[in-house]
């Protein structure tokens, strides 16, 4: 898959991921903030209660690995400084927690996935995207 069409699915996913938030009540507040060079935080939701930031992973199929998967220590660290930077430029005042939204394309979807994403047109459930919403992943 191009790189082109990574970007477009990671589009998708994110997109995706904003859709399930407000449905699940949260309101999104800011998407795909950088901390200059140190990184971005995908989106950050939130409730009177809770900001959560949220790392939205999209692949199609999972022969390198789910999504998941790709979450490993060095990019939970990451986002732990990066959620930090945006509390305090923020004033966070609730408790604050890392979600990651993990979206999976089955891989028997790949060439209708390839072909949605050069249209620009990319409906994550009808390739039967799987997904696994882990809160407050440590």
């Amino acid at each position: 898959m191009q790189l082109s069409h990574r970007k477009a699915l990671g589009r998708a996913g994110e997109e995706h991921a904003v859709a399930l938030l407000k449905s699940a009540g949260y309101e999104v507040v800011q998407r795909n903030w950088r901390d200059g060079r140190r990184g971005e935080l995908d989106i950050i939701a939130e409730t009177p209660e809770t900001t959560v930031v949220v790392e939205v992973r999209t692949r199609i199929g999972d022969l390198h690995g789910t999504p998941l998967e790709s979450v490993d220590e060095r990019k939970m660290r990451r986002l732990r400084g990066l959620a930090a930077a945006w509390a305090r430029e923020h004033a966070c005042k609730t408790h604050l927690r890392i979600d990651v939204m993990a979206l999976t394309v089955p891989s028997t979807s790949r060439q209708e996935a390839v072909r949605q994403c050069e249209a620009g047109t990319v409906d994550l459930d009808s390739l039967g995207v799987h997904l696994q919403w882990i809160e407050a992943l440590q």
